[in-house]
């Protein structure tokens, strides 16, 4: 038996764990580049070290051969590993690998030497009574800028107002950003993300921060209906609309509220009206409690045929019924050809 078939001298054991250590580096930086998570990182740099030197065990003295192969995988993972671990601590860089406890490993483009950025909470939850602001504080050792601050809404409903835009904050100093919440629609969770754009170095790419708001269920407030009791309709001239004067059909009616089973009724409602295919004019206060008006602007080409307008009442469904349908209605008008003005005109609800 040849006692030193294992390996031939100690350049075959030191070639061995040359190999090794280079494919277990090689094992654990592929993945890295692939932007896998760490688990698949430490599983790339364990096959690296232990692939190469048990495939040498082929061969006489089997037994001996997988030892030493064995004991060549771990030393060369442990120099892999080690090497990874003090570079990213010597140079305050993020490691590939998980690390220790109590070794840093900063978030990549974070560094204890440059400027590095702290949020509370990071996540938001709203609700009927408001959400948390968010607190940004400059936690590196050199002055964070907070360039601006982006709002992306997968639903409708937040907002947000900052002091923070345009920043710059030394060491420990903070600025605050305040989320609102004011959603309109069906019951359930909205959620959006706020991103906060700073100077930290690629490849940070923006803090982010979550916010959710929950849309509960709400009583039904009974039933808002458009009633043509009190309506009448008639032509206007100099009226201001939205601050210019202008001639105009204004229409008086009513909205009900029927079958209320609320505590604490509404009194006031939003409401839009519309002719043809124009802007719709939203009206925010429109009276629950007696007739009220609206007027719309009119063209010089309105004259003379008949129009049709319509009405919608709570058109951003703020308000639970109990008949969510009934809520759009159609308003005939017949205009002359050269009204005079408040001329009374001829106009009556048709099937919405």
């Amino acid at each position: 038996m040849n006692r030193n078939a294992p390996f031939e001298d100690g350049h075959q054991a030191t070639w061995a764990l040359l190999v090794a250590i280079l494919a277990a580096v090689g094992g654990a930086l592929l993945p890295t580049a692939l932007n896998t998570s760490s688990g698949i990182r430490v599983l790339g740099l364990v096959l690296g070290a232990a692939i190469p030197p048990l495939v040498t065990h082929v061969g006489p003295a089997q037994g001996l051969r997988i030892g030493l192969a064995i004991g060549v995988s771990v030393l060369a993972l442990v120099v892999a590993y080690g090497g990874f671990t003090v570079f990213a601590f010597a140079f305050d860089q993020p490691s590939a690998l998980p690390v220790p406890p109590g070794v840093p490993n900063p978030a990549p483009g974070h560094t204890s030497s440059g400027p590095d950025i702290g949020v509370a909470p990071s996540k938001v939850q709203c609700d009927s009574n408001g959400c948390d602001d968010v607190t940004v504080t400059s936690t590196g050792s050199k002055t964070l800028h907070i360039l601006n601050v982006e709002l992306k809404q997968e639903t409708a409903g937040f907002s947000q107002e900052s002091d923070c835009e345009g920043r710059y904050l030394d060491k420990d100093k903070t600025c605050t950003i305040n989320v609102n919440f004011s959603p309109s629609g069906a019951a359930g969770t909205r959620t959006a993300d706020l991103i906060i754009h700073q100077n930290i170095p690629y490849p940070d790419r923006g803090t982010h921060v979550t916010l959710e708001g929950k849309v509960e269920v709400s009583q039904p407030v009974g039933d808002l209906v458009v009633s043509a009791d009190d309506l009448r309709c008639e032509y206007v001239t100099g009226v201001q609309i939205d601050g210019e004067y202008t001639n105009a059909i204004q229409i008086t009616f009513s909205v009900r509220l029927e079958d209320s089973i609320s505590d604490s009724p509404p009194t006031q409602v939003a409401l839009s009206a519309s002719m043809d295919d124009r802007e719709p004019r939203r009206i925010d206060d429109f009276s629950t409690q007696q007739a009220d008006s609206l007027a719309l602007v009119l063209e010089s080409t309105d004259f003379g045929q008949e129009q049709v307008i319509t009405v919608k009442v709570d058109p951003d469904g703020e308000l639970p019924e109990i008949h969510e349908d009934n809520n759009r209605q159609k308003l005939k008008v017949d205009l002359p050809l050269q009204p005079q003005s408040f001329e009374p005109l001829r106009c009556e609800f048709i099937n919405g």
